[in-house]
């Protein structure tokens, strides 16, 4: 999250690739890894790769939402709001419900 935070795209997408992929994590931590990997693409106008994305997350949790994808992504260690909202309407905007 914090990678997210200071804009370091590259090296917050390969961390969240392991997260999302690896089977050792149990789904919440690959929630978070695939969160952070749709933010990442809508930064850089992927939306569909950002659509596929969040429906991974729905095979993983049907009832994925903002609130349980937020602590899914420990989103508890950024206090900027400015940064908070910006990530929830992205993640709106790729298809993930407030």
């Amino acid at each position: 999250m914090a990678l997210l935070y200071l804009e370091n795209y590259d090296k917050a997408n390969d961390l969240a690739t392991d997260l999302s992929e690896n089977e050792q994590y149990f789904g919440g931590s690959q929630l978070g890894g695939l969160g952070i990997k749709t933010f990442i693409a809508m930064q850089r106008e992927q939306k569909s790769e950002a659509k596929r994305l969040v429906a991974k997350m729905a095979e993983i949790d049907p009832d994925i939402k903002w609130g349980s994808l937020r602590r899914a992504m420990k989103t508890f260690i950024i206090t900027d709001e400015k940064f908070l909202q910006k990530l929830k309407e992205t993640l709106k905007e790729a298809g993930i419900n407030a």
